[in-house]
């Protein structure tokens, strides 16, 4: 069994944070994202989503969240963060994301797009 999701009770304004990014070279219109939801049970109250460019430098994200619902509280905080615009089902995965094969005597590996995230806070 999957349960996503953390105990939350607050309703911040955005979710800001800093990352590098390398796409995969196979792959010039991959981006890494990062997606926000905030729950009341299964009621989604707010969403938010930003798309990474690449950055080889440590640069600020922001990802400002909209309210569909201001009645309820929050209980449930969802964060999503993925190196690639194509993550979803395996099978779209596989189907989708691109990687490159390193197959010398020191690596032999497939590596896709790297992404490292760092500080992430909230803004009220």
């Amino acid at each position: 069994t999957y349960t996503e999701g953390v105990d939350f009770t607050s309703r911040p304004l955005s979710l800001n944070g800093y990352y590098k990014y390398t796409r995969d070279g196979n792959d010039g219109s991959e981006t890494g994202v990062v997606t926000v939801t905030l729950l009341n049970g299964s009621t989604v109250l707010g969403t938010g989503t930003a798309n990474l460019s690449p950055a080889s430098d440590f640069t600020l994200f922001n990802v400002a969240i909209t309210y569909s619902n201001t009645t309820l509280k929050a209980t449930t905080l969802k964060i999503m963060i993925t190196s690639s615009n194509h993550a979803g089902t395996m099978a779209e995965e596989t189907a989708n994301i691109k990687t490159t094969n390193y197959m010398s005597a020191s690596e032999q590996c497939t590596r896709g797009a790297e992404l490292t995230v760092d500080n992430l806070t909230f803004a009220y």
